[in-house]
């Protein structure tokens, strides 16, 4: 099953056995059979509490909020809601002691421009203060009824943050009791692990705001804590709450700013090579033999930049990054610049004979290579000390194996000239006991005796062989290799990160902004050997010796064995989609004869407020992109109805719809409000559909916005 198609399973709620508060046990014994026993054996009692979130709430503990925090849009059809990671949270105290267990304590409010004294601007504002204070009486305010005594001290000297809601403000949005057990559900997802269990599936309590963000500016949405808080003013009170959890979005009414129209304005293309990643200026096709070299070039993803020669001459040259809009193999890379051992940049400098133009493609890409590593002081030295510490090691050990060799192989043959007898080969020891059989020990002392010593006949020595042989040197290098792995293995991690393109500067992967104009998708190839050249040139660092670059086939190793795999294509988008929807969900599969699979994603990154760049391990055959799972939103469509599903067959469509105005409650003169009457909007769909609705989870899937979509397939 795709990550798309995902059955989701609405519940009302999620009640625990037990709710937070404290218990005493008791346990009583009697004994029938024995008279006044009660006298003796007493009662045995003990108190335990048990603990849920009350003042504050861990911001892990929220899953996720629409419209995304910061987002701006046109919002005004859209119920904002928050999913939290535990499933009963909503559920796990109870509001008042008169609410049944079924009634959540918790409830999403939406505020707009100067709706709260102190956050005209709706930008979250909170006033700080502690437990103790929040919950004492104030003039002119309604406090939670909650009893400071079962509060612990340490928790009541504890800060929390709250805001004001004004007596009129709160009088037109304040839910009923009946309000907060609809617009609460637990939303469920299987989980994407084979064979799951069912504690293994995700599941989320998800609470709904029960008002749409009718006028144009800022909003905010709180988290806020009902316990004890009166669901209608008390008087002219104001009323505070404690506020657990805030975001802002901005309502805009742009047309144009909404994801399938943002989504159609990407895709628009006259053809598939207008969404590669290519320059858009080109020259005429008909020209000069200069300007139809030049258009090749830039239709290969290339762009002339400003260069600096060797010999300091100012001129440009052919530049592209490892983005390329076609696929380059490697039998396509001229020879002079492959680039697995390269050494230096200039080896990889290509010149055009008869343009006079240098490409310094690979050259940049290594000294980038160089550069980042050069900046990455942790990495140059461990880079240092691990080659170091393996060049030591195998000196040492290619010592001893020399050492072994000259006191027990036998010396090679040697030749005085052509022709001449060759001499037996005889080991090296054993020549010493010649030599001393020879008179050579009666000599030396002769000679300690200051006595004169006759001389020797002249020896002639043969030449020793090779120390260690070839494999021998090898097993040195890859014993040190083992010995220093952990090192080696560090250092293979950052160049494995530097792989991933993921320090690399925008520029150097879109040297041009005609590349990626403004409300734009591009997609492309990535060039293996631009990779190898910026890797090269992060492992010429302290390079001194052949043995470096032998030693350096182990890295190669380390990283082609990595479990991240290198990108093979990609996609950059410039739009307000990104800033919009910052966590868009991208999709790829690839086609082969056993069917569709799935892509992996080896890299999301985004560039400022609109620029995100998606690297895949594989070339795609079809990418989808799609509003995130909190784009499984609430609200109306476009002309402002509910279109009702019938809850009894897995929300199949129903021909009914209800008009917004007929679940609307009657606005406030003194605070106008888009105020959704829940029990009106059940009773509705009750009356409409013929089906019976009792619970949060039927209500809401009634206001269900399934996420958009928009799938690309490659050469459509």
């Amino acid at each position: 099953m795709s990550p798309l198609d995902t059955t989701v399973i609405f519940s009302d709620n999620r009640v625990p056995k037990i709710k937070a508060g404290r218990f005493r046990t008791t346990l009583s014994q009697t004994l029938p059979a024995v008279e006044g026993a009660e006298a003796y054996l007493g009662d045995a009692s003990h108190e335990f509490v048990i603990t849920a979130p009350q003042f504050t709430l861990d911001q892990g503990a929220v899953h996720a909020c629409f419209p995304p925090h910061d987002a701006k849009g046109p919002f005004d059809t859209v119920m904002p809601h928050i999913a939290l990671q535990h499933r009963t949270l909503p559920w796990a105290r109870r509001r008042t002691a008169n609410d049944d267990e079924k009634t959540p304590w918790l409830a999403l409010l939406l505020f707009g421009e100067n709706e709260l004294p102190g956050d005209v601007h709706a930008q979250g504002i909170t006033e700080q203060m502690t437990v103790e204070a929040a919950l004492t009486r104030t003039d002119g305010v309604t406090v939670p009824a909650v009893a400071i005594d079962d509060v612990a001290k340490k928790l009541r000297e504890s800060v929390c943050r709250t805001l004001t809601v004004p007596a009129a403000v709160w009088r037109s949005i304040a839910p009923t009791s009946e309000d907060l057990r609809l617009l609460a559900h637990v939303r469920q997802q299987p989980s994407h692990v084979e064979n799951a269990t069912p504690t293994q599936e995700e599941a989320s309590a998800v609470l709904v705001a029960g008002r749409l963000p009718d006028r144009e500016g800022t909003w905010t949405a709180h988290l806020v804590s009902l316990e004890g808080v009166p669901l209608a003013p008390v008087g002219e009170n104001a009323v505070r709450m404690v506020s657990l959890h805030s975001w802002s979005f901005t309502h805009h009414p742009d047309p144009t700013h909404n994801f399938s129209t943002l989504m159609r304005h990407l895709v628009a293309a006259d053809g598939a090579d207008d969404l590669l990643l290519k320059s858009n200026r080109m020259p005429p096709a008909e020209g000069s033999d200069a300007e139809k070299k030049a258009a090749k070039r830039l239709g290969e993803g290339y762009a002339p930049l400003l260069w600096h020669t060797p010999s300091g001459e100012e001129t440009f040259g052919w530049y592209r990054g490892p983005a390329a809009p076609h696929l380059v193999p490697p039998a396509e890379v001229p020879v002079g610049q492959r680039t697995g051992r390269a050494l230096s940049a200039h080896s990889l400098l290509a010149y055009e004979q008869d343009s006079g133009v240098f490409d310094i493609t690979y050259a940049s890409a290594w000294t980038l290579g160089r550069n980042l590593a050069l900046g990455d002081a942790a990495f140059a030295d461990a880079l240092t000390h691990a080659r170091r510490a393996v060049h030591h090691d195998s000196a040492r050990l290619r010592q001893k194996m020399g050492e072994r060799h000259a006191l027990y192989a036998a010396p090679a043959p040697q030749e005085d000239s052509p022709g001449a007898p060759v001499e037996p080969v005889v080991p090296v020891l054993e020549r010493f006991r010649q030599l001393l059989a020879d008179g050579l020990a009666v000599q030396m002392a002769r000679s300690l005796d200051g006595q004169d010593a006759p001389r020797l006949a002249p020896v002639r020595l043969p030449v020793m062989q090779p120390p260690i042989t070839a494999a021998e040197d090898n097993a040195a290098l890859a014993q040190s290799v083992s010995d220093h792995a952990p090192q080696l293995t560090n250092v293979a991690a950052w160049l494995t990160r530097l792989r991933s393109l993921e320090p690399v500067p925008f520029h150097y992967l879109v040297p041009h902004p005609s590349m990626l104009p403004d409300e734009s998708l591009r997609f492309f190839h990535i060039d293996g050997e631009w990779l190898d050249a910026l890797l090269a040139g992060a492992r010429s660092l302290g390079v001194h010796h052949g043995f470096d670059t032998r030693a350096d086939a182990s890295l190669d190793d380390l990283i082609n064995h990595s479990d991240e795999a290198p990108p093979a294509a990609g996609m950059l988008i410039n739009s307000r989609l990104v800033e919009g929807w910052p966590s868009l969900e991208v999709h790829a599969t690839t086609s082969s004869a056993d069917g569709a699979h799935e892509v992996p994603v080896t890299l999301r990154k985004t560039f400022g407020r609109y620029v995100l760049l998606v690297l895949f391990a594989d070339v795609p055959h079809t990418v989808t992109l799609a509003e995130p799972h909190q784009g499984l939103h609430f609200g109306l469509s476009s002309d402002r109805k509910i279109s009702l599903r019938n809850p009894d067959a897995n929300g199949a469509p129903l021909a009914q719809s209800v008009d917004l105005p007929e679940i609307l409650r009657p606005a406030d003169a003194a605070a106008p409000a888009s105020v959704v009457d829940m029990e009106r909007l059940r009773q509705k769909v009750q009356d409409v559909s013929g089906h019976q609705i009792d619970g949060g989870a039927d209500v809401c899937i009634q206001l269900v916005r399934a996420p958009e979509t928009q799938t690309i397939k490659r050469g459509a």
